[in-house]
């Protein structure tokens, strides 16, 4: 859909172009947004998987008998997302599992610095509109040509100025190497503390 905006966008172009012929208005001074409700869906979709994806993978670490607590999700508290099973990776290690507990905080410390932390919060700006709505929808550039208003491009919706669907890769490929490493060390648990 981000690849397609111009066409994507055409009937909100249409709509803008009626009101310029009606009255012009100031293109400096305005920003212009298309708002798509497909694309709306799929990104709420996008970062409402990402989070049942954290949510389903650490409560591993209880059912595998890494910590000895009931983890039913990537949880925050006080100082952070994930910072409850950070907490319990700490804190509740089962005795014999203590260094798998402590690899994976490493690990999971690790892709929370580089990825985790600003998806969640991305995740969390659409849950309030008013702060996240820019990530839902187009940003139209617009331009005056022979007194027409004309659509020069339809930048799609972007996060850390970083195009949906290049943010949308670039997480699917740290999901996938930290679920590799994650289910890696939980395999390795397994091998080594039969």
């Amino acid at each position: 859909m981000c690849d397609g905006a111009d066409k994507l966008c055409a009937k909100n172009v249409e709509t803008l172009q009626e009101q310029w012929r009606m009255a012009k208005f100031d293109l400096q001074k305005l920003a212009f947004f298309a708002q798509q409700p497909d694309l709306h869906i799929r990104i709420e979709a996008f970062f409402s998987g990402v989070k049942t994806f954290l949510d389903l993978i650490v409560q591993l670490l209880s059912t595998e008998r890494i910590v000895a607590a009931t983890i039913d999700g990537f949880h925050r508290d006080q100082n952070g997302y994930g910072g409850r099973v950070l907490n319990a990776l700490r804190n509740n290690a089962v005795k014999t599992r203590k260094d798998a507990a402590a690899k994976l905080r490493a690990l999971i410390s690790e892709h929370k610095s580089a990825w985790i932390d600003q998806v969640i919060f991305a995740r969390d700006q659409l849950i309030h509109p008013e702060k996240g709505m820019h990530q839902l929808m187009f940003t139209l550039e617009l331009s005056e040509k022979d007194g027409r208003l004309i659509l020069m491009k339809a930048h799609p919706p972007e996060i850390d100025s970083r195009p949906m669907q290049q943010f949308a890769q670039d997480t699917l490929k740290e999901l996938s190497s930290f679920s590799e490493g994650f289910l890696a060390l939980l395999h390795e648990k397994a091998v080594s503390n039969p």
